[in-house]
């Protein structure tokens, strides 16, 4: 970790992801609350979530062609900006009274489309700025600077929806963007990719696609991903309801319960920025997935609050082991020109954690969100014991040359 740090570039690039992610977690955590207090249904909560979710998976395929044509900073600082200006639109619309639930919708769909764009060149960066042993730490201290905004962001949209007001909140993100857009132009030797003579952009796409279809190795752990955000993460976008129905307590106690998550996604992260290079990154995606469906289902059950803390703190914890296994897979099986192109199904399939609130919030509306929690959990942990042998065998897969 020590050694990634001493890279003056890579220093620059986590400090300008740490506002991104400041952004990144107080969004959704706004659209959520917001939704919830002026529509009072879950199904309207998880339609939001929804259609957020639509917007990045619609548009990543297109997103990952787009980065290995271009130079991924420029294009981070421009995806950094029109979010901003989305945030700013939100919180006057929220300072004027005048939103509407459509209007919501509308801000989480292009928020989405918009995050296709941040979430899979905050993925690609990396591999420009270190070499191929040090991946997987900086890998880890990528999702480590999310998790730590994910404590301290929470906790501070929380206090400014209860006690400045609602419209400040999404002011707050555009701050954060902005800044972490500044931050970023400071990076240097990122160089925009050679384009063979030829090449178009709709030969890319179709070359990142074939490549999804015909290399068995991405293809299983793209299908991983797709589960675990379909029926796992999209509890994510329940956490509003769980904690004024089931927890009964306010936004300042949502916050608390989502820092809590990153607590446990900060250490998982920290470890394995921490200890030597592991060789079978299957054997870490097995134990992460299955953990990840097992507490989800714990989770559900606990009417607790503080027992509801640790809980989704072992649950992020675990979820975060898989996601940072599967990304550093995903980089060192393919060749650097393919980076942006496959990474960016990755993306894709976080797509479907927020797809997945519409289907999330009708079980909730019908059964209640612990009932759905406990469903996906189930699917998870399943599906990490029925792949454990694939990913052991796969698991020491190493990069091209």
């Amino acid at each position: 970790m020590f050694e990634i740090l001493s890279n003056k570039n890579y220093r620059i690039f986590l400090i300008g992801v740490l506002f991104n992610d400041a952004a990144l977690i107080l969004s959704p955590m706004i659209m959520g609350w917001v939704m919830l207090t002026i529509s009072d249904s879950p199904l309207m909560v998880g339609m939001a979530a929804g259609l957020g979710g639509f917007g990045l998976a619609l548009f990543s395929p297109f997103t990952g062609a787009l980065i290995d044509r271009l130079n991924k900073r420029d294009v981070m600082i421009v995806a950094l900006l029109c979010q901003s200006l989305i945030s700013l639109i939100f919180g006057i619309l929220l300072f004027v009274d005048l939103i509407k639930i459509w209007q919501l919708l509308i801000i989480s769909f292009c928020s989405g489309a918009v995050g296709s764009v941040r979430l899979t060149c905050k993925l690609a960066i990396p591999a420009e700025l270190v070499r191929e042993d040090q991946l997987l730490r900086a890998s880890a201290t990528n999702f480590f600077s999310i998790t730590i905004m994910a404590i301290f962001a929470p906790l501070f949209g929380g206090w400014v929806l209860k006690e400045i007001g609602f419209a400040y909140a999404p002011w707050s993100a555009c701050t954060f963007l902005v800044l972490s857009a500044l931050i970023m132009s400071r990076i240097k030797e990122i160089n925009s990719p050679e384009i063979q003579y030829g090449d178009t952009y709709l030969i890319d796409l179709v070359e990142g696609i074939k490549n999804l279809v015909s290399n068995k190795k991405v293809r299983v752990l793209i299908l991983i991903v797709l589960t675990s955000e379909t029926f796992g993460w999209s509890v994510e976008a329940m956490l509003p309801i769980i904690a004024r129905e089931e927890l009964g307590v306010d936004s300042v106690g949502l916050g608390y319960l989502m820092a809590a998550g990153a607590v446990g996604a900060s250490v998982t992260s920290l470890i394995i920025s921490l200890i030597p290079d592991v060789k079978n990154k299957g054997m870490m995606v097995t134990v992460g997935l299955t953990g990840f469906g097992l507490f989800l289902v714990l989770f559900s059950i606990s009417d607790i609050f503080w027992l509801s803390t640790i809980l989704l703190a072992c649950t992020y914890g675990f979820g975060l082991c898989y996601e940072t296994s599967i990304n550093t897979m995903l980089q060192i099986t393919v060749p650097p020109r393919m980076r942006g192109r496959v990474l960016s199904f990755q993306t894709f399939g976080w797509g479907f954690s927020g797809m997945a609130g519409f289907m999330t919030g009708a079980v909730a509306l019908m059964f209640g969100a612990p009932i759905a929690i406990a469903a996906g959990g189930c699917v998870i942990a399943i599906q990490g014991v029925r792949t454990a042998r694939n990913m052991f065998r796969i698991g020491t897969t190493h990069l091209p040359h």
